[in-house]
């Protein structure tokens, strides 16, 4: 898969959290940031296979967070995202899940992905 294709799904992807998100379902908004950011996340793998389908973003983030080789800052927003909510469904920490999507896609493609995206999903 093209990289400006990869971008246009990842942008896709936030907006459907957006939009999630403003339909009061925080739970779902979280796993579209959640699968947006690990796709993203998938390309530092040194296995890391651009022919391949999309593949498993919960995974991607998982290895991103013990991958010392990367800021304590950027994996503390994969671990994040990658923590399961309590059993009265909260989290153990405040957290904006977008705001943390948003950084690790920012730390992949840089600070102008979403520009980008927005061309390759035009063309």
């Amino acid at each position: 898969m093209r990289s400006s294709e990869l971008r246009s799904i990842i942008a896709l992807e936030m907006s459907e959290g957006l939009a999630s998100r403003t339909r009061g379902q925080e739970g779902r908004a979280r796993v579209c940031f959640r699968r947006a950011a690990g796709w993203a996340i998938a390309t530092l793998h040194p296995d890391y296979d651009q022919s391949a389908s999309l593949g498993n973003a919960l995974e991607a983030l998982i290895w991103f967070t013990g991958d010392t080789r990367y800021e304590r800052e950027v994996r503390g927003s994969a671990r994040r995202l990658t923590t399961r909510i309590t059993s009265d469904h909260t989290l153990p920490f405040e957290q904006d899940p977008h705001a943390d999507a948003d950084r690790l896609i920012e730390f992949v493609f840089g600070e102008d992905w979403r520009m980008i995206s927005e061309e390759g999903a035009r063309k």
